[in-house]
């Protein structure tokens, strides 16, 4: 507490000569003097003002800071754009959990096991190389069934038995069925394994 030089007794003084009763000049001289005494402990000094203005933001620096901070509508728009506990809870519903993953992951095929898989397997190359070589085996066999049943005429012609013609229609027909199932079932053959190719090929 810091008190500001007063003299009591003047006043009270004072106070009598102009009628006050002694009581009454010593109550008023009470008060004025409580009035008067300050406490100054709890103000701050120059130095104390000089180092809380060094830490408070300038005029600029909150301007700054202002145009750094969203807005009201920014705010609202970007509540608008996240989702809500509800959506939130919706997709994780629809995920998948880590047993799920762990599952599906089990059951797929690891990256050795393609390449085992694709190495067993006939490429493009492989597989035209293949169906050329039937090509070539089923021409050779109709110029073999052909010729055949040329020579088999001719000895129809030379002995003109009827039992010999029977038997060479029998042989024609016989390798006719057989040259058209066997370009059946290597064609079959063929469509399997294009179907079973990788799509990389």
């Amino acid at each position: 507490m810091t008190a500001v030089a007063f003299d009591s007794y003047r006043i009270v003084k004072r106070l009598r000569g102009a009628g006050f009763t002694e009581d009454q000049a010593e109550a008023v001289t009470t008060a004025i003097q409580d009035s008067t005494t300050l406490d100054l402990s709890n103000l701050a000094g120059k130095d104390q003002l000089a180092a809380l203005e060094a830490k408070m933001a300038t005029k600029d620096q909150l301007a700054a800071l202002e145009a750094k901070m969203a807005t009201k509508d920014q705010l609202a728009a970007l509540e608008a754009k996240m989702a809500t506990k509800d959506q939130l809870a919706a997709l994780e519903a629809k995920m998948a959990t880590k047993d799920q993953l762990a599952a599906l992951e089990a059951k797929m095929a690891t990256k050795d096991q393609l390449a085992a898989l694709e190495a067993k397997m006939a490429t493009k190359d492989q597989l035209a190389a293949l169906e050329a070589k039937m090509a070539t085996q089923l021409v050779a066999l109709n110029t073999k069934v052909d010729l055949t049943a040329a020579r088999l005429e001719e000895r129809i012609d030379r002995r003109g038995a009827e039992s010999d013609a029977r038997m060479v229609r029998w042989v024609v027909g016989t390798g006719i069925a057989a040259v058209l199932s066997l370009g059946g079932v290597l064609a079959g053959a063929t469509t399997l394994i294009l179907h079973a190719l990788p799509a990389t090929h």
